[in-house]
């Protein structure tokens, strides 16, 4: 429409400027206003469209500021969390600083390598070729803990992902290259994944430690939700995460229950656990579960203000570790800072092991009171919280206690030996013996034989000699007579005589 009212415009100029041209004006006037007139429209035109630029523009921008705002405060909401004081725990720093707590300690990791057999030494393959800045010879020697990946399902239930899920053994860096690290074996777990890979192997450079809440954590659980399932968590645990077959025991011994009792039952209070045992009475082995003190935590209410309590010491890493014997920590990082103590406020809630709770007495014979004697406070429910286990620890136990074992076993299997041949040596002497004793059995039989002979000779000569005698004095008895006859008769004197 605009157009069109131009272009009449600019018809009717040229009308009338041929109109004048005829009659007044010069031919160059005429000219001049009509190129004016065109250069005015144009310019006319021009600064409309620039207008209506500019003004899309300044729309354009508005709605872009609009936007960057928008996104500033959705970035910072992402970054910093909805509250400007501390951290959300769904902000990105929150999270950053959920990871950082989830990593501290675990050092480098491999993940998902594939795994060939070589010999007795097995060859783990990256995913990816380490850089070159990474240098070969960094891995040389040095031990790692050694996992078998295996699927594990999503929260949402949107499918698995590949995560280490069974440990192998400990293993030593024999030899590398850029692809790849050949491992050595040091203690094996599973010599049947060792023997024949199944499935791909990550590395840890330190074994991953415990958590009260690892298997509550894969499957999403919340043991103080009242929906939280006691026997549906026993079952997933003897079917999934720690089968009997696993341990070796069986899977209706008392030790094997007592196992899932201590993890099933893990960050519950006794009422939840005594209640559940009693309503499962008929399918139980051990009647009762009761924890060592030092694994039930007796939940406190302060009153009012609590005394100060030393968290903090010096130290050295390397010789005392990460706490000292009293708990108070070493590592830098875990200090709250000067003055290295805490206190709780009225209304704030603690858990005191049940020994420090109920009080005790140490070896020297002082008394330490009973917590609540100790400060103001409220006492809660029991609940019991399984002891971590260090595992690197345990394996380096076990590895002195095997090397101890086959110390022992050499020098028992030495000492049979040594048993063996006086065994043998034994049986030989009695073999002899018995060879003696049957000879001399034999000689006694015979012994025995000839003192029959004997006594029977004995007996008859007895009575040949008895019947002798008999006769010879019955000889006498005749020549007496005789002799005393002839003596009366005068035909002899007496002339016996004495022999």
């Amino acid at each position: 429409m605009t157009y069109a009212i131009i272009g009449i415009a600019f018809v009717l100029l040229v009308v009338f400027a041929v109109l004048a041209a005829r009659n007044t004006w010069h031919w160059v006037n005429s000219v001049f206003l009509v190129l004016t007139f065109i250069v005015g429209v144009g310019a006319a035109v021009k600064t409309s469209e620039v207008y209506q630029e500019r003004t899309a523009d300044m729309k354009e921008a508005m709605a872009a500021k609009n936007r960057a705002e928008t996104n500033e405060a959705a970035a910072r909401e992402a970054v910093y969390g909805p509250d400007a004081v501390n951290y959300g725990p769904e902000s990105l720093r929150g999270r950053t600083e959920e990871l950082n707590l989830e990593l501290a300690g675990r050092g480098r990791v491999w993940e998902h390598g594939q795994v060939a057999v070589k010999g007795n030494n097995r060859v783990f393959k990256f995913p990816v070729a380490r850089p070159a800045a990474e240098g070969v010879g960094a891995m040389q020697d040095i031990k790692l803990y050694a996992f078998m990946d295996g699927p594990v399902p999503l929260k949402d239930g949107s499918g698995t992902v590949s995560s280490p899920v069974s440990f192998i053994g400990t293993v030593s860096v024999a030899g590398e290259t850029p692809d790849s690290v050949e491992l050595e074996p040091v203690f094996l777990a599973n010599e049947a994944e060792f023997t024949k890979p199944s499935a791909t192997w990550t590395l840890f450079e330190k074994m991953p430690s415990d958590r009260n809440d690892a298997f509550h954590r894969v499957e999403g659980l919340d043991v103080k939700d009242e929906a939280f399932d006691i026997s549906s968590y026993r079952t997933k645990l003897m079917t999934q995460y720690m089968p009997a077959s696993l341990f070796g025991m069986a899977p209706d011994s008392p030790e094997y229950e007592k196992l899932i009792d201590s993890y099933a039952f893990d960050g519950l209070t006794r009422g939840q656990w005594e209640n559940w045992i009693e309503a499962n009475r008929a399918t139980r082995i051990n009647p009762r579960f009761e924890p060592p003190p030092e694994e039930v935590f007796v939940e406190f209410k302060f009153d009012k203000k609590s005394g100060a309590y030393q968290v903090d010491a010096d130290g050295n890493l390397q010789n005392d570790g990460l706490f000292t014997p009293l708990g108070h920590a070493v590592r830098i990082d875990l200090h709250v800072g000067a003055p290295g103590t805490v206190t709780f406020d009225k209304g704030e809630t603690v858990l005191v092991d049940q020994l420090n709770a109920d009080g005790y007495q140490r070896g020297d014979g002082s008394v330490v009171e009973p917590f609540d004697q100790r400060e103001d406070v409220t006492r809660g429910n029991e609940i019991y919280v399984r002891r971590k286990r260090d595992y690197p620890y345990l394996l380096s136990d076990l590895k002195q206690l095997t090397a101890r074992f086959v110390e022992e076993t050499k020098q028992i299997t030495n000492d049979n030996q040594v048993k063996e041949q006086v065994n043998i040596h034994t049986e030989e002497q009695i073999t002899e013996r018995v060879d003696i004793i049957a000879g001399l059995e034999k000689d006694k039989a015979s012994l025995e034989n000839d003192l029959k002979v004997a006594e029977d000779a004995r007996q008859k000569f007895q009575a040949d000699w008895d019947e002798m005698q008999k006769r010879i004095a019955a000889l006498e008895k005749q020549v007496a007579e005789q002799h005393a006859e002839l003596q009366k008769s005068g035909k002899v004197t007496n002339t016996s005589t004495k022999k």
